[in-house]
């Protein structure tokens, strides 16, 4: 079995064991979330009464809130973020295996050079969404 085929395998069967750990335990509601104290929980429950976030959407679409949208700065960072992101994710990551074998590297080197690349990523990833939040 090629190193690549056992990469994707291992971190795909780690993908999808952290969506079934998040889909077990996170919570839906803050009264089910069993990481709270009754005080927190009756604290988040106020929250959510407060700003509307557990009442049932009506199903009507509200201009107001596409012009909060366009009118409110976190909405574009959280644009400008997405887009920084993907740009790499188009050329540059699709291709970088090809680009680097190209220059005479076998498979398994060429997946050792971009191992650092692929720090950086996450690196940046991290610490942008924490500036961003």
């Amino acid at each position: 079995m090629p190193p690549s085929t056992l990469l994707f395998l291992i971190l795909g069967a780690a993908t999808a064991a952290y969506g079934f750990g998040l889909f077990a335990f996170l919570p839906d509601l803050p009264a089910n979330a069993i990481f709270f104290n009754k005080t927190e929980k009756a604290i988040a429950r106020q929250r959510t009464l407060k700003n509307r976030t557990g009442v049932i959407d009506t199903g009507k679409f509200k201009w107001s809130q596409v012009l909060m949208a366009i009118k409110d700065p976190q909405t574009w960072f959280l644009v400008l973020y997405i887009l920084c992101v993907n740009f790499c994710n188009g050329g540059i990551t699709s291709f970088s295996s090809i680009i680097i074998t190209g220059f005479g590297y076998g498979k398994p080197k060429a997946l050792l050079v971009q191992m650092p690349i692929g720090a950086a990523k996450l690196v940046f990833l991290l610490s942008t969404s924490g500036f961003a939040t």
